[in-house]
């Protein structure tokens, strides 16, 4: 007699590992459930679920509801709650919306600098831009795997399996990165403002990351622009194609190595110094 809201309850239960960020996706499907909350689970059908994906109206969402939807019925037949999975083969219906990316110019770029002193998180923007990491790579950094001397650090990226890797530094965010690790006791860069040994949640990022953009007019700008801003000067200065895989963590054939050797950081240092941000 296990209910929908039940089984859901007892997967996050059952994986207890899964990051903030991927929590809060579980939890946005969850809202738009209601219909089957008290449901009994073995008499959802796969119709229904179609249904509710349907009623979503981008292919973003959409597929955000499968991929909530998958992982979860399919723990139901490892534990015997269900015999076939009601999620399998659900699929999209909205048009496929085209990304737009668009890196900061040289005079945002100024811009950001100057609000600097006077707007938080503005840091995390532009240690962003000159490193390339994506936001959340940027909000888990550990202060203990920053070596500001040696001007690298070390990245425990999931996206795929060059995201783990060793990132060098520019010298103009060593004074921000030096000045957030003096700020807190945290192991991390970016800590929680409201739980011990946490790093602020993605949400939590993105909320001050709208302010900074509606104060400076850039409305035009997400979270990713910056890793973008990063990847277009890194072309647009010809360094090393390879070397920029390497540091921006993008899938690279005949490149296995995570963890770098002294000689290859040197290299990766000696590349992102050629990168002409202004």
């Amino acid at each position: 007699n296990i209910t929908f809201a039940q089984a859901y309850d007892s997967f996050l239960k059952d994986n207890s590992s899964f990051s903030e960020k991927n929590l809060s996706k579980y939890r946005t499907v969850f809202k738009k459930t209601t219909s089957l909350h008290k449901k009994q689970i073995v008499k959802i059908t796969k119709q229904q679920l179609q249904s509710l994906v349907e009623k979503e109206k981008t292919e973003t969402t959409q597929d955000q509801m499968i991929r909530v939807f998958s992982p979860l019925f399919k723990w139901c037949i490892e534990k015997g709650i269900l015999k076939t999975n009601p999620a399998q083969g659900l699929y999209t219906t909205a048009a496929k919306t085209a990304t737009i990316r668009s890196p900061y110019s040289a005079d945002e770029l100024k811009s950001l600098w100057r609000a600097l002193p006077t707007m938080c998180y503005v840091d995390a923007i532009l240690i962003q831009i000159y490193t390339g990491m994506r936001a959340n790579e940027l909000l888990t950094l550990q202060k203990d795997f920053i070596h500001l001397d040696e001007r690298w650090a070390h990245v425990f990226g999931t996206k795929n399996d060059n995201a783990d890797r060793d990132i060098p530094l520019r010298k103009e965010i060593i004074p921000l990165i030096r000045r957030r690790m003096q700020d807190s006791e945290s192991m991390y860069l970016f800590p929680s403002k409201t739980k011990k040994d946490a790093h602020i949640t993605y949400e939590g990022y993105v909320n001050y990351f709208k302010k900074i953009m509606t104060a400076l007019n850039f409305q035009h700008h997400v979270t990713h622009d910056a890793r973008h801003t990063f990847i277009t000067n890194a072309d647009d200065s010809n360094i090393n194609k390879t070397s920029c895989k390497m540091i921006v963590g993008h899938a690279r054939e005949g490149v296995t190595e995570k963890v770098y050797t002294h000689k290859t950081m040197e290299k990766l240092i000696a590349e992102v110094d050629k990168i002409k941000f202004l």
